[in-house]
């Protein structure tokens, strides 16, 4: 959820059917212990022992009038930490329940601009956001490639 003090999220129907069940839990993508936090939570008071699906749906976008000439690199940092550390944080924290799922799957929202083969088709600047994309298709790329039996992929929402 975009803002944690809120409780938007929970006052939507729940998104689940009679098999899956849905759990919604604050989590800070830029912090480790946060990410531990929801997993702890997730085992001690949920019974967790596995996950089948992770979607890594964090992002961050401030970036659209800035060319590669012109960005301040605390712009570049900032959506790195989001949007590709963000992804390694994920997994790495829920690796092992993924790992006890027979049919694990990974999933991270990328987005057009994170795509170097569109990248003359780009409509407006975005380095630092489309830079910081690209490495996170890349790491989710690897992420598949390293790990048999799991599905790890990108997907552009819109």
């Amino acid at each position: 959820m975009r803002n944690p003090t809120t409780n938007s999220l929970y006052t939507k129907p729940p998104l689940t059917s009679p098999t899956s069940t849905l759990i919604l839990l604050p989590l800070d993508i830029q912090s480790t212990t946060s990410i531990s936090n929801a997993i702890e939570t997730l085992k001690a008071t949920h019974n967790i022992t596995h996950i089948d699906t992770v979607i890594s749906n964090a992002g961050y976008y401030n970036d659209a009038t800035h060319r590669v000439d012109n960005i301040p690199l605390s712009t570049v940092q900032l959506h790195f930490d989001v949007n590709t550390l963000g992804v390694i944080r994920l997994f790495q924290g829920v690796y092992d329940l993924l790992k006890k799922s027979t049919k694990p799957v990974f999933v991270t929202v990328s987005s057009f601009l994170g795509s170097i083969g569109g990248l003359e088709e780009e409509f407006f600047p975005g380095a630092a956001y489309g830079v910081s994309k690209a490495a996170g298709n890349w790491v989710t790329r690897k992420m598949h490639v390293e790990n048999e039996g799991m599905v790890c992929f990108m997907i552009h929402p819109g």
